[in-house]
């Protein structure tokens, strides 16, 4: 019970904090979409690899 309480308040905390941020300016968010992200991606079909542990 006692874990399950702290688990709560620490979910309360990291939810009042995310209110409590500022927006990101427009000179960061223009910093996060910098460069070449479309390397990160690849043709492997995850899918299909693991078809049998999903059943």
């Amino acid at each position: 019970m006692a874990l399950d309480q702290l688990i709560h308040a620490e979910r309360l905390r990291a939810d009042i904090a995310a209110y409590q941020r500022t927006p990101p300016t427009q000179d960061e968010v223009a910093l996060a979409s910098f460069g070449n992200t479309g390397g990160i991606g690849d043709d492997t079909d995850w899918e299909a690899l693991y078809a049998n542990d999903l059943s």
